[in-house]
């Protein structure tokens, strides 16, 4: 796989001295667990009860009609009051050994059952970090000692992930401490990309005046969550972005457009597009206004010409948008309305296979 050579050649650029690592996965790229107990409208043919059972991503979702299982127990609410989304009532979901390995190796957890890339009913099993992990543990690494990732709830990643910032802290910090003071090393992937930046930039988008002014919604708000110049001096050896989504992604806007998950596009019923309109990480992945400014880069069933900062426009005016998922969309592109703030003064960074390459080509649906 194309992201398993470029992890390959991360190694490479890693020091020999097995200084430690942290790894955040991109969007799917975690595993979650559910508990509930008849949680109200769940479908009938659903497992009715779940107690922190495996809930993406297991074969059993991936075959009609249980595959709508999925997308209504992943549905979030909006609170206006107080900015922040909560899941279906009476439903829990969460992410296991955070710092471990196991809720970042498979996309879909039966390694044991498949082997990685065999195929199933015409479904294909991805080994996904699994790899990567056998790579660095033959080379003199360990899992949980020098080596670690950092899971996270995908879905509300970065505007609504309160509860992955102190723990990842937390995680750095400990990493520090195991490797007897080594700084750590921070590799992302496409939307783990975004949360590092979110995390060490939280420092200066606090300072920044537009947020008060405008009442714009940071990611971090929690001021012991917010990490200085002297923390990162300290703890950070270097970050590594590798395909980073700071630009966005035209096929999430499409899937919210389109009204359709981009997990499973050939079905589009209300289950999935309640999930692709319902999702802040989609949301948050439009294009950013500041990198794309005036360019037309959709071109609406009416023929008129959108720029990135008027797509939430366009949603609004021609799809079934509900209000609680037009909330969601609007406080999740907040992060987009400003280029990505820098992550500090002296923080070595590399940056592989960037996003946002000029290209004559826009999304067309005026027919």
């Amino acid at each position: 796989m194309k992201t398993l050579l470029f992890f390959l050649l991360i190694s490479k650029i890693l020091s020999v001295d097995h200084s430690p690592i942290v790894i955040l996965p991109g969007l799917y790229g975690s595993n979650l667990y559910a508990t509930y107990d008849h949680p109200a409208g769940l479908p009938w043919y659903c497992q009715q009860k779940m107690d922190d059972e495996l809930m993406f991503l297991r074969v059993k979702f991936l075959i009609p009609p249980l595959y709508n299982c999925l997308p209504f127990l992943s549905h979030l609410n909006y609170d206006n009051e107080t900015q922040k989304v909560f899941n279906h009532p009476g439903v829990e979901i969460n992410v296991h050994d955070f710092g471990g390995d196991g809720a970042v190796d498979y996309i879909i957890k039966n390694q044991g059952n498949y082997k990685p890339n065999q195929k199933f009913q015409g479904i294909k099993f991805y080994d996904f970090y699994n790899s990567l992990i056998t790579y660095f543990s033959k080379n003199g690494y360990r899992v949980g000692q020098n080596f670690f990732t950092a899971p996270y709830d995908w879905r509300r990643g970065p505007m609504f992930s309160d509860d992955f910032w102190p723990d990842f802290k937390k995680l750095i910090e400990e990493a520090y401490e195991k490797s007897n003071g080594k700084k750590v090393t921070l590799i992302g992937f496409s939307m783990g990309c975004f949360m590092i930046q979110q995390f060490l930039a939280a420092d200066r988008i606090s300072q920044d005046p537009i947020f008060d002014q405008e009442h714009i919604k940071r990611s971090i708000n929690d001021i012991n969550s917010i990490v200085n110049e002297s923390w990162k001096e300290k703890y950070l050896e270097k970050v590594i972005f590798l395909a980073p989504s700071f630009g966005g992604s035209f096929n999430y806007f499409a899937s919210v457009f389109g009204q359709y998950a981009t997990i499973n596009l050939n079905v589009k019923n209300e289950y999935f597009k309640d999930f692709a309109m319902n999702s802040p990480s989609f949301h948050s992945h439009f294009p950013n206004f500041e990198i794309f400014g005036e360019t037309p880069i959709v071109q609406g069933p009416n023929g008129r010409n959108y720029t990135a900062k008027e797509l939430t426009e366009l949603v609004k005016n021609f799809t079934t948008i509900s209000d609680n998922n037009r909330q969601i969309m609007e406080k999740s592109i907040e992060i987009q309305k400003k280029a990505p703030y820098d992550i500090g003064d002296n923080i070595p960074l590399l940056v592989i296979y960037n996003s946002q390459i000029s290209t004559p080509v826009l999304l067309n649906y005026s027919k």
